[in-house]
């Protein structure tokens, strides 16, 4: 399950101060941000914002892992031989 998370704020509560993004391993990227807040509202949801986010993904992550785990015991059946066929013929119309 996918889904979008969004980090905003609006007019002056807070500013976008610095960012640096730097490359990891097998095509995954790191972004760090410095945000500056005007004042402790703006800190306050901003912080919940992230907490969310964070909460959200923590939660997906471990649907993820019952659903594998799920799948890794459930028994799977074996076919010995493929069922027989139906021998149905028509007749026309009666």
């Amino acid at each position: 399950m996918s889904s979008y998370k969004v980090l905003g704020w609006s007019g002056d509560e807070a500013r976008l101060k610095h960012y640096t993004v730097s490359g990891g391993k097998g095509g995954k990227a790191t972004i760090k941000i410095e945000i500056e807040v005007a004042n402790s509202f703006a800190l306050a949801s901003i912080v919940r914002s992230l907490s969310d986010m964070d909460a959200a993904q923590q939660v997906e992550a471990r649907e993820a892992v019952r659903a594998a785990k799920a799948a890794a015991t459930r028994p799977v059946k074996k076919i010995d031989k493929a069922p027989e066929l139906l021998q149905l013929t028509y007749r026309g119309e009666d």
